[in-house]
C-alpha cells in the first residue's frame, strides 16, 4: 500500500490538467462564432451583501471581451426551439460556502455551452461545454473572487482571439 502523502500527490498530478481549464487547442470550437449570450448564474443573497453582484461580473464580462470582436448579448437571445436553452451561451457559475476563519471555499466555471448533435443521427441534438476553464480555493474577500473570474474570461478571449 503507498503511503498515503504519496497517493494524495498522484492524485493531484492527475486533476492539475483538469484544474488548468481551458483546452489546448480551441481552433475548431470557435471557428464562425460571432455571437454569444452571456449569463451568470449562482450569485447568493449572502454574495451580494458582501459586494458581489451578477450585474458587476457582466460588466466585467463584457469589458473583458470587448477585444474579441464577439457581439454579446444578455438576456436578449431567443432559446432553441423546444429546449429553453440559449445557444451559445457564456456561462459564469460562482459557487461558495463558508470556510474556516471567515473565509469562502468557492468553486468558478467558466464555460461556452452550444448544441452539438450526433454524427450519425443529426436529430439527435443536446447542450455540452465545448470550452471550460474552472476553478477550487479559497479567497478572504468576494473582491478576490472577482478577479479570479475576470482571468478566467480573460483566458476565453484569448483563446478565442488565438484563432481568429
Amino acid at each position: 500500500m503507498k503511503p498515503m502523502p504519496a497517493l494524495f500527490a498522484a492524485t493531484l498530478l492527475l486533476l492539475v490538467p483538469l484544474a488548468a481549464g481551458a483546452q489546448e487547442t480551441p481552433v475548431q470550437i470557435f471557428r464562425g462564432l460571432t455571437t454569444i449570450e452571456t449569463s451568470v448564474i449562482g450569485v447568493t443573497p449572502a454574495m451580494e451583501a458582501e459586494g458581489l453582484y451578477s450585474r458587476d461580473i457582466y460588466d466585467d464580462i463584457d469589458r473583458r471581451l470587448r477585444g474579441t470582436r464577439l457581439l454579446l448579448r444578455r438576456g436578449r437571445a431567443q432559446p432553441l426551439a423546444g429546449t429553453g436553452v440559449v445557444d451559445p451561451l457564456l456561462q459564469v457559475t460562482p459557487i461558495c460556502r463558508p470556510g474556516s476563519g471567515g473565509r469562502q471555499i468557492c468553486h468558478v466555471t467558466v464555460e461556452l455551452r452550444e448544441s452539438v448533435s450526433l454524427v450519425r443521427d443529426p436529430a439527435v441534438r443536446f447542450i455540452g461545454a465545448a470550452w471550460r476553464n474552472s476553478w477550487i480555493g479559497e479567497v478572504n474577500r468576494f473582491s478576490e473572487l472577482r478577479d479570479r473570474i475576470e482571468s478566467m474570461v480573460d483566458q476565453f478571449a484569448q483563446d478565442y482571439n488565438s484563432v481568429r
